[in-house]
């Protein structure tokens, strides 16, 4: 794990989102209600995690 996925997750949590289950490949996926969001453990890219957030409905940004 490293870059922006420790930031991302901990944003998800804050924001009451709950980890759901392992994903494809090296993704995991988050839930909230009916929101979903896939994260990649090698999320590396600010552009990418500030779409995540964005899909999520949080206004946080990286």
């Amino acid at each position: 794990m490293k870059g922006f996925y420790p930031i991302v997750i901990r944003i998800l949590r804050n924001g009451g989102f709950e980890f759901l289950r392992n994903g494809k490949g090296d993704h995991e996926v988050w839930s909230k209600g009916k929101i979903k969001v896939s994260i990649p453990y090698n999320l590396d890219k600010k552009p990418t995690a500030n779409d995540i957030l964005k899909k999520a409905g949080l206004s946080g940004r990286v």
